[in-house]
């Protein structure tokens, strides 16, 4: 009976060193996959940063064949009307003489689907220079309206000269306006194609490339996400 006990005990004995063998072997695969899976975090944490660079590049360059182009807005649709004149006479309603030589392409875009709005004028001049005059001068005259075009029917609608924004970059802009309701910013605006915010008139303007840079305004604020 002692004799079988021994043995039982020998085997009791090795079993408990395979399975601490066992268990130690575990141990360095556990740490070797915590560590790969810390390795699989950074990699990720790094490829996000990558592809938000990339599509930052992306919608910049796509803004960027925009760089000469307006928009134009508020302006009725006249039957056989010429576009070039009618952006010639904005441009006299704010002091800056447009000539043929300045407008590379232009035309009148259909409204939207059941929108009682004129279609947007679209323009694109040939030197940027140009083009930010033009712009600069129409935001100084902030009572610009239908009644400085010769337009006397109707009530005097309000005409709007902006930079003419991709629809990424629009939604970016909806976005901001939104955060500045919200937050109580005094002031957003587009800067060459770019959505920029300033809290008050001493604080320094932030340019807004993404919805993660509102979110990180959000924080700044005290604010937690909930997702």
């Amino acid at each position: 009976d002692i004799k079988d006990l021994k043995e039982d005990l020998n085997t009791y004995s090795d079993l408990i060193v395979e399975n601490t063998r066992a268990i130690s072997d575990l141990r360095v695969e556990l740490g070797a996959a915590l560590a790969e899976n810390e390795n699989l975090k950074i990699r990720n944490v790094a490829l996000e940063g990558e592809i938000k660079t990339l599509k930052t590049k992306i919608s910049d360059f796509e803004q960027g064949s925009l760089e000469k182009t307006v928009e134009i807005t508020g302006i009725p649709v006249n039957a056989n009307e010429s576009v070039v004149d009618v952006i010639k006479t904005v441009g006299r309603a704010v002091k800056f003489d447009i000539s043929d030589a300045m407008i590379d392409t232009c035309y009148r875009r259909r409204p939207p689907a059941g929108s009682n709005q004129p279609g947007v004028i679209s323009v694109s001049f040939t030197r940027q220079l140009d083009k930010e005059r033009f712009v600069s001068l129409a935001r100084r005259k902030r009572d610009l309206s239908t009644r400085d075009i010769g337009v006397i029917v109707g009530d005097a609608n309000r005409i709007y000269v902006n930079h003419s924004l991709t629809y990424a970059r629009r939604q970016l802009l909806k976005l901001a306006k939104d955060f500045k309701k919200k937050h109580s910013y005094l002031y957003v605006w587009t800067r060459n194609g770019r959505v920029m915010l300033r809290k008050n008139e001493i604080s320094d303007p932030v340019e807004i490339k993404d919805a993660g840079d509102l979110l990180l305004l959000s924080e700044k604020n005290g604010e937690r996400s909930t997702h």
